[in-house]
């Protein structure tokens, strides 16, 4: 029983640290789709702007 135990509470840990890896990376790919949403708006301000002069 006790290695049953040990065995389920191993498994559970190597579970929550996919799952924070798994969120993290989530989170990291919604970073750079709003970087890249930034540089793209950033890009067409300045060529507004050019064309403005």
């Amino acid at each position: 029983m006790t290695d049953q135990i040990n065995h389920l509470q191993d498994s559970l840990k190597a579970l929550e640290t996919r799952l924070k890896n798994s969120s993290g990376k989530q989170e990291i790919g919604a970073k750079d789709q709003q970087i890249s949403d930034l540089e793209s708006e950033i890009e067409k301000l300045t060529d507004k702007l050019s064309s403005q002069k």
